[in-house]
């Protein structure tokens, strides 16, 4: 596992092994001799109480379910018998300044000579550089891209 040095607090979910539990990792800076060169680690976070609740975990991710810019936690378990399957959803109710942005550029491409004379919205297109501005929560303007 590699661990890079940045700013951004990052999250990882994740589960255990041996007792099919899910849990929450945190990128934090690093406080002992085994990360030095790193200058980050992960922090785990094992009681959480509604991610605690879910009984033998297989998978575990973050989906943006309600496309709101927040990563809510999506778990897959085993269901009550042997061949099911459970999907258990946790939204996200922590918010910072920190958001998931998802971007799709369109090409636009057969503008005026269209099939059936029907003008698409485009293809989605590899490359292009997205750039956009907001306001963090001390009100000041920050870009990203």
């Amino acid at each position: 596992m590699t661990v890079t040095n940045n700013s951004v607090m990052e999250q990882r979910v994740t589960m255990t092994v041996d007792n099919q539990q899910a849990f929450l990792l945190e990128n934090v800076p690093c406080n002992n001799a085994s990360c030095e060169e790193a200058h980050r680690m992960f922090k785990v976070y094992w009681e959480l109480s509604d991610l605690n609740q879910i009984r033998d975990a297989m998978v575990a991710t973050f989906f943006d379910i309600y496309e709101d810019g927040i990563l809510d936690i999506v778990v897959l378990s085993k269901g009550y018998t042997k061949n099911d399957f459970a999907i258990h959803t946790l939204k996200n109710n922590f918010e910072a300044d920190a958001y998931f942005v998802k971007v799709i550029v369109l090409s636009g491409l057969c503008s005026n000579d269209c099939p059936r004379k029907i003008t698409p919205f485009g293809v989605n297109q590899p490359g292009p550089y997205i750039m956009y501005t907001t306001v963090d929560a001390n009100g000041y303007l920050k870009n990203g891209s």
